[in-house]
């Protein structure tokens, strides 16, 4: 990098729009709940790394098709050096007393993904932590919103609508060419 590139550089950053642009992103990072620790390793490299790790752990732990949710959590959100988070603590025993629930008869444990999606559908309604790691959600719950329905709703309404306005006006048109007619041919 050579001195004028420097300098456009500390420009850039002196001038008042990218200061407004940092402090937003300070008070962005403030409200974050749940800091991930991964570092600068993605997501998908983090869950390969979680599959190697535990593909030897014993049958009934991990299941080769689910990934335990739990703990991707658990290691997503510990710190080699500081550990977990008081929050992130408080979350994961939250988690793991729901995953101790009892079950009632006839009915299947709860899919971990399931419970960690509860867990921070709770304190954010766009959390992306189980999506990113290409854990699919259940598929209970229900991914519209009242008022997309109450919207689909009325699109639907609308269409019937138009398509009875649009019978009609194809009658009034049959009426009116059949009256020309008449008149033509008097």
């Amino acid at each position: 990098m050579n001195d004028e590139q420097w300098c456009k550089l500390v420009e850039k950053w002196s001038s008042a729009k990218s200061k407004t642009i940092s402090d937003q992103n300070k008070i962005n990072r403030g409200i974050v709940k749940y800091p991930q620790t991964t570092g600068s390793r993605c997501y998908v490299a983090k869950l390969h790394i979680h599959k190697d790790k535990n593909k030897d752990a014993p049958l009934g732990e991990v299941c080769d098709d689910e990934v335990d949710a739990v703990e991707l959590f658990k290691e997503c959100h510990t710190s080699s050096r500081k550990g977990l988070s008081d929050v992130a603590k408080n979350a994961i025993a939250v988690v793991e007393s729901l995953r101790a629930e009892p079950v009632a008869d006839g009915q299947e444990l709860r899919p971990t993904a399931e419970i960690v999606s509860k867990l921070l559908s709770q304190s954010s309604t766009n959390s992306t932590f189980l999506k990113n790691y290409g854990i699919p959600l259940s598929l209970t719950k229900s991914t519209e919103t009242t008022s997309e329905k109450a919207l689909r709703e009325e699109l639907v309404a609308a269409k019937q609508g138009s398509a009875l306005l649009l019978q009609e006006v194809d009658e009034l048109k049959k009426k009116s060419e059949a009256a020309e007619q008449a008149l033509q041919s008097t």
